[in-house]
């Protein structure tokens, strides 16, 4: 266990082959490394950790049920978190003013929640999932005030947001290229489209879309979409 320190400079937290940790109560500020990685780890909760002003917040890579819970994380160089993880659970976080997208779920990530978080004012997306990930779940979350798309997918299976505020984006409030369930979510004031889905099968129901830049509603080469 990693509890109450107060690290700055160069250091940061490295674990790799590891399981079984948990990181907590900690302040973490302006490291020039990704300030917490994981490398073939298992098991690791990161638990009341805020990060500021650090070159990466947390980066995972080919690690497993991994959790992040009411943490903050805010003015990175790049990423608050980047991650090829499976089972991850992000929760009560907060990931705001990165100078590129918050959130980035990459290579063939599966199994990922990310619910009650606030994700605002990024460079880039606000939560970005790229490669083949799988299994992701978002909700109740607030998307707000990115440069770019809120929530952006790409070639992805098995998307679902629910309950979510996604608004005041500076492109599409989701931008979505593959199959994709959006319920009851509220989707408003984002400076092109509300909701731009390219992929089968979708699902969008329930949801407050109104006053988007272009369309509320665009659906590209998308077969056997119910709204």
């Amino acid at each position: 266990t990693f509890k109450g320190n107060n690290l700055s400079g160069t250091s940061y937290i490295a674990l790799a082959l590891q399981k079984n940790f948990v990181i907590q109560n900690l302040t973490l500020r302006n490291s020039v490394n990704p300030v917490i990685q994981l490398t073939h780890v298992k098991n690791v909760l990161i638990n009341y950790v805020h990060i500021e002003k650090c070159a990466q917040g947390i980066f995972s890579i080919s690690s497993t049920d991994i959790k992040i819970v009411g943490s903050s994380i805010y003015d990175n160089n790049t990423q608050c978190v980047y991650v090829n993880t499976d089972n991850l659970q992000i929760d009560q976080s907060d990931f705001c003013n990165s100078n590129s997208s918050a959130l980035q779920i990459t290579g063939t990530s599966t199994n990922i929640s990310i619910s009650r978080c606030n994700v605002s004012y990024n460079k880039i997306f606000g939560i970005s999932i790229l490669g083949t990930a799988t299994m992701v779940n978002i909700t109740d979350c607030i998307v707000n005030y990115n440069k770019s798309s809120g929530i952006a997918a790409v070639s992805n299976l098995e998307i679902n947001i629910g309950n979510c505020v996604v608004s005041f984006n500076g492109n599409d409030g989701c931008r979505i290229n593959g199959t994709v369930n959006v319920s009851d979510c509220t989707i408003i004031n984002n400076t092109n489209n509300g909701i731009n889905v390219g992929g089968n099968n979708s699902s969008i129901t329930g949801n407050n879309i109104k006053t988007n830049g272009s369309n509320g509603i665009i659906l590209v080469f998308s077969n056997d979409t119910t709204i």
